[in-house]
């Protein structure tokens, strides 16, 4: 019986020496369901975001996504409680509270590419980790809802519709010179692409105006650029610099509106 116990401790243990062999290889792709994760790694991930429930990981791990397909899992339920009846103003603040609580995850996800982390004045920002040619996709965004109505952390996709994305998106911040420009995407939300070369250390933020019609929420903008349009940050006000800077690179709906007469 001792020896019996032996064996199966035995083998139990090489089944997490191979995990560690792993651990120590070279980082995977920046995807993070691109490759299972280890068991080590995992818990590592949650305690940095406060989690306390192994078992879901342990049984993606598993899987073909690892910790990835649990993170995708986990976005998707919020999104689905996002949906209940509820104030456009609470399920804002429940996203964001939640994107924040899931920054470890994300960052993860971007790992060697991009990193969310906070500022001295802006809160929290997404910032490059690598460097960026011009047109390459720098990240892409989910839509975890939408709403007919904007909310402090929502972007405009069109006409009658605002949605609140998942991170990193959520904590873009603007600039009146944007580093990133948008496309639309798949998942209801939009690709976010470099407007020009970019280096290791750079804050991505976008420009506003990029999306939202009608003024926004900031009273008045304070990117201290050169280029900085104080308070006409929204498309309205602002099309024709919009329209000169950033060519395709803003929301669809937006290209063929021209003022009334």
């Amino acid at each position: 019986k001792h020896k019996h116990t032996n064996t199966q401790k035995h083998k139990h243990t090489n089944t997490y020496t191979h995990t560690n062999t792993y651990k120590t290889s070279p980082s995977p792709p920046h995807s993070m369901a691109s490759k299972a994760l280890s068991t080590t790694i995992a818990r590592k991930l949650l305690r940095s975001s406060g989690q306390r429930r192994f078992g879901n990981v342990s049984r993606t791990l598993r899987g073909p996504q690892g910790v990835g397909g649990w993170f995708t899992e986990k976005m998707q339920r919020l999104a689905s409680d996002l949906r209940a009846d509820k104030s456009e103003a609470d399920k804002d603040k429940e996203a964001v509270d939640n994107a924040i609580a899931q920054i470890g995850f994300a960052n993860h996800r971007g790992k060697g590419r991009w990193e969310i982390k906070g500022t001295e004045e802006k809160g929290y920002g997404i910032f490059t980790r690598k460097p960026f040619a011009k047109d390459e996709m720098v990240f892409s965004a989910r839509a975890l809802w939408k709403s007919p109505r904007r909310t402090s952390h929502s972007l405009q996709t069109n006409w009658e519709e605002h949605i609140i994305m998942d991170a990193p998106a959520i904590f873009l911040n603007h600039s009146c010179e944007a580093t990133v420009g948008l496309l639309p995407n798949e998942q209801g939300a939009y690709d976010f692409v470099a407007l020009r070369p970019l280096e290791v250390g750079e804050e991505i933020v976008i420009d506003y105006g990029m999306a939202e019609f009608k003024p926004t929420a900031i009273e008045k903008c304070l990117c201290g650029t050169p280029a900085c349009r104080g308070t006409k940050i929204n498309f309205e006000d602002s099309r024709e610099v919009i329209r000169a800077k950033y060519g395709k690179y803003y929301a669809p709906y937006l290209h063929e509106w021209k003022p009334s007469e």
